[in-house]
């Protein structure tokens, strides 16, 4: 076994998608997410030099008993972070 030393990193990944959610009875949902990402991210460790490129992702969601808000109650004029 080979000890390694701890390194942190951070990164900036852009990313994109589309989401589809509908309602199928009553209190079931079902979605649908298909994301796509922009960047990737560079990774040197000592004589090693390798770039994570993530391609895209899928989410399949199923959701019950989700209590819907309806669109009446909704204020346009309220400040979205309540300040």
């Amino acid at each position: 076994m080979t000890p390694y030393e701890e390194k942190t990193v951070t990164a900036e990944v852009g990313i994109y998608g589309f989401n589809l959610i509908v309602e199928l009875f009553g209190k079931i949902w079902v979605g649908h997410g298909l994301n796509y990402y922009l960047e990737s991210q560079p990774i040197e460790y000592r004589d090693i030099n390798v770039s994570v490129e993530p391609q895209s992702s899928q989410t399949l969601m199923l959701v019950w008993n989700w209590e819907r808000t309806p669109i009446k109650t909704i204020d346009p004029k309220a400040s979205f972070f309540g300040f």
